[in-house]
């Protein structure tokens, strides 16, 4: 019956687009093989985490703003020699530490598209890079981690230079999966095992590793070594 194997870009060929914050998501405006454009909306996801962040942003705006209105104000009363210098320099302090935290809280949020929903929760995964949706990870009403990543794309003209299948093996067939090993593929076609690796798991496998062309490729398929069980 063959093997399970996953077809995936060479790592160095692809691009991982990710959340940057946890959270559910709502709308997926694409699928796989889909060509997109730099910038087009891939899908937009409710958060939580990004609803506290900008909370901390609008919070972080306002007390600079009134950091900076007492510190002018403290200039003002030195200059007529109504307050010491010592309580001028506190107000300083103070507006240096707040606008260091209204930095901080800007840079959380930087770079997460707004919704065109406007809900304050809710952002927009986009594309980095024009290209082709080689993998979705992602279904609508489905939560995702921080960092968890959602798309995989591929460069125009990456496509064509193949992808690499990825097979789990019994160990048992360890020392018969070696790099030039052929492999059929379900298209009939042949191909040759390139890398082989251990992998502790339970029970340990066998992982091998073998370039083939991306023409209509699935992202999994069935592959047949002549390795017997």
């Amino acid at each position: 019956p063959g093997l399970a194997a996953q077809a995936m870009l060479p790592l160095q060929a692809s691009v991982q687009v990710a959340a940057p914050y946890g959270g559910v998501a709502t709308q997926v405006l694409v699928d796989e093989g889909a060509s997109v454009r730099a910038g087009q909306v891939l899908a937009r996801i409710h958060s939580r985490e990004l609803l506290a962040a900008r909370g901390e942003l609008a919070r972080a705006r306002s007390e600079a703003t009134a950091a900076e209105q007492a510190a002018r104000r403290d200039a003002t009363l030195l200059a007529e020699g109504v307050i010491a210098a010592a309580r001028h320099e506190q107000a300083q302090a103070r507006l240096a530490s707040a606008r260091s935290a209204l930095l901080q809280a800007d840079k959380a949020v930087a770079g997460v598209g707004a919704s065109a929903s406007g809900a304050g929760g809710e952002y927009e995964l986009v594309a980095p890079v024009a290209g082709q949706v080689v993998r979705r990870q992602l279904q609508r009403g489905q939560s995702l981690a921080a960092l968890e990543t959602a798309f995989e794309l591929a460069q125009p003209g990456v496509m064509a230079q193949g992808m690499e299948l990825r097979f789990a093996a019994p160990l048992r067939w360890h020392a018969a999966l070696v790099p030039g090993l052929p492999v059929r593929l379900p298209d009939g076609s042949q191909a040759q095992v390139v890398a082989v690796v251990l992998m502790p798991t339970r029970p340990a496998k066998a992982c091998g590793c073998v370039p083939v062309p991306s023409r209509g490729r699935s992202p999994w398929c069935r592959a047949s070594s002549s390795t017997s069980a």
